[in-house]
């Protein structure tokens, strides 16, 4: 157990990297632009004695760092990075386990394995201290990295798997920016089977001239400032052909670098670059050159179909895929989610927080107080109240009627009590659904019943969810009498969600729920309570529109459960491994969305993998093992999964962004929309 935070495990995923321009210049300050692909690199952390097991390459080792020297290879990295945290006055304790897909058959697949270590090392140690990995924590995995490495390399690998998604490289803070993906590009890395040689290039083995150095410097800044840039909505097939063009002149750039040494375009390339010219698509060498990924890109209407084509027909010939995109994107980590096109929205949050905390606080006086129950009783269940917040948490359904009322001008300490009474019902229902699921961990730290028990963390979710609705009826300083009518709607709001809570264990072990039973179990669940913050926040500003409210909130009600789901299909939802939903025998929004044309034998499975965990859930089978769940929740991203899972998030935001103004006054509307807005990003 760790001693800062009773943590006993953690795990994560960090995914892998493709660099599409940039390579070479990036070491003399020039941007780069790469991507974070898939998932690479998988951790699991447990509370013991210090240890390291990693397995890669087709082979497993174990390393004591309190007794032996590192191994050579990818255990370097490794103790770089813990070297230093120790330099930062932080220690290491626990088995940290890394499990790493670099290789295809002892071949690298060249997509950072290195890199992908040092960050899922650093994220490791920042779980195991109960804290969220950011932009300090990634700093430590560069430190690491780079040390390992002899000081050579730019860095950019390490913030790429760290940052994710699309992004550019950059000298000056922050060093990695996001960039969205051009709509109608599509791209496919196809695996040479041959591995490059970073070291080597990296080692002086390339000659560096720096007139062609500076050619890939420019050619890349060039396609940069196509992709930051604000590309006409209206034509993006216009602007995906523009990128197209960019990626040609930086390929032009790399060849004319490459001229005269074979070792960064040898002869396993030579098959790729002729089967992507035959599908008419752009190559591009990936990162260092010397032979591992090319990419190919595809612009068009039909781009998505010959990307697609082309990646089929180099799997049918033995080749490996590593990476289909956009599809494979990796999510935009929060840290390094990009800056708010609503700067106002920022400077609210922050000046709306300590007035939230400081009202959640406040209603703990309607747990502490004089009652018939003995004072250790009453003392124990205030401790667990405070303990079922200590998971941390946006505290969104705090701040948004805050944000709301004071945007209209509203009575602000009004919305607080409001705020914080919905929050107080939303913990609740996290604590109760906890023990109803079985989860053992809630944003990375201990639930509630797994340290109190489970009759204790009951009658801990009962205060959360009755102390509120009382203290907003007793609420005489709400205006206009308001205080009755509130925790009428709080309540009417909870009921509901229970039914909602019903109905989603009701389908639990089945995949025959269609996408609409799931939606309307999701609406059920999730949009009351911002119904409540809404509707609530336009009585407080003297608008009664609660029907255009409630519709408002369905559509942000399911858009949060879907992208909820999308988190725990990518692992990053802080309850353990990816796939802890379908463990549990619950079929998904993004399943629903991946099997809506699955052939009936894919199906099938699925629904019988569903079957057999939620049995095991409850007594009637044996437990489905870590590589079904996470073989499955593979099958569903393959099958589309994330892209339609993002497509459908979209509708439902758009849907969202319109109801707003029909239920709220002008500037409170604005809000609210750049409130949907964040719900676009992929971060946990």
């Amino acid at each position: 157990m760790s001693p800062a935070t009773g943590l006993t495990e953690a795990s994560g995923s960090v995914p892998g990297k493709l660099m599409i321009a940039g390579e070479y210049a990036v070491l003399d300050g020039a941007p780069a632009l790469a991507a974070a692909v898939g998932i690479l690199t998988r951790w699991r952390w447990r509370s013991g004695d210090a240890a390291i097991e990693l397995q890669a390459f087709g082979g497993r080792s174990r390393w004591l760092p309190a007794s032996e020297p590192a191994p050579a290879g990818l255990f370097t990295f490794v103790a770089a990075v813990l070297e230093a945290a120790s330099a930062n006055g932080v220690a290491f304790a626990g088995t940290l386990s890394l499990e790493v897909a670099a290789d295809v058959g002892g071949a690298k697949l060249g997509l950072g394995s290195s890199a992908a270590v040092a960050v899922a090392t650093a994220q490791a140690l920042a779980a195991s201290r109960g804290e969220a990995f950011d932009a300090g924590w990634l700093a430590l995995a560069d430190v690491g990295h780079r040390k390992a490495q002899a000081g050579r390399g730019s860095g950019y690998d390490v913030f790429c798997v760290g940052g994710g998604g699309l992004g550019a490289f950059v000298a000056d803070a922050p060093r990695w920016r996001p960039v969205p993906w051009p709509d109608g590009l599509h791209a496919v890395a196809l695996f040479s089977g041959a591995s490059a040689d970073t070291r080597r290039a990296l080692g002086g083995a390339v000659q560096r001239e720096p007139a062609a150095v500076a050619g890939i410097g420019d050619a890349s800044r060039a396609l940069l400032d196509l992709l930051q840039g604000a590309p006409a909505q209206s034509r993006p097939d216009t602007h995906a052909v523009g990128v197209l063009a960019a990626l040609q002149a930086c390929e032009r750039a790399f060849a004319a670098f490459a001229a005269g040494q074979p070792f960064l375009e040898p002869p396993a390339l030579e098959p790729l670059l002729r089967r992507i010219a035959a599908a008419g698509g752009v190559a591009r060498t990936s990162g260092a050159g010397g032979g591992d990924c090319m990419l190919a890109f595809f612009a068009g209407a039909d781009a998505a179909e010959r990307a697609e084509a082309l990646a089929m027909a180099h799997e049918a010939s033995g080749g490996r895929v590593a990476a289909r995109l956009p599809a494979d994107l990796a999510p935009v980590a929060g840290w390094a989610a990009a800056p708010s096109a609503n700067p106002d929205l920022d400077d609210r949050l922050a000046a709306a927080r300590p007035i939230a905390e400081a009202a959640v606080l406040a209603l703990r006086s309607r747990v502490a107080g004089e009652t018939l129950a003995p004072r250790d009783a009453q003392a124990s269940l205030d401790d667990m109240v405070a303990e079922a917040f200590e998971a941390g948490g946006k505290r969104l359904r705090a701040l948004l009627p805050i944000t709301l009322v004071e945007a209209g001008g509203g009575d602000v300490a009004a919305a607080s009590r409001l705020g914080a009474a919905i929050e107080w019902v939303h913990n609740g229902t996290l604590v109760h659904d906890d023990i109803q699921d079985g989860d053992r961990l809630r944003r990375g730290k201990p639930t509630l019943w797994t340290t109190r028990g489970t009759a204790q963390a009951i009658n801990a979710g009962n205060a959360l969810l009755v102390a509120p609705i009382l203290a907003l009826c007793e609420d005489r300083l709400q205006p206009h009498g308001l205080g009755p009518r509130l925790s009428a709607m709080l309540a009417a709001a909870l009921l509901e969600t229970i039914a909602g809570q019903v109905g989603d264990l009701d389908v639990h072990g089945s995949a025959s729920a269609d996408l609409a039973r799931l939606e309307a179990v999701a609406a059920a669940k999730t949009a009351p309570l911002f119904g409540v913050a809404i509707a609530g926040a336009a009585l407080l500003l003297g608008v009664d529109r609660p029907d255009a409210a409630r519709r408002t909130a369905r559509a942000l009600g399911v858009a949060f459960q879907l992208r909820d789901d999308l988190l725990d299909l990518l692992g990053t939802k802080g309850r353990g491994a990816a796939g802890a939903d379908l463990r549990e025998g619950k079929p998904t929004l993004p399943l629903r969305l991946a099997l809506s044309d699955a052939p009936l034998p894919v199906s099938a499975g699925v629904e019988r993998t569903l079957a057999a965990a939620f049995a095991a859930g409850h007594g009637g089978g044996a437990p489905v093992q870590d590589d079904e769940i996470a073989a499955l929740c593979q099958q569903l991203l393959d099958l589309g999964a994330l892209e339609r899972g993002r497509a459908h998030l979209e509708a439902l935001l758009a849907e969202a962004r319109l109801g707003a103004d029909e239920a709220l006054p002008p500037a409170a509307a604005a809000i609210l929309c750049a409130f949907v807005d964040r719900l676009a990003v992929l971060d946990g």
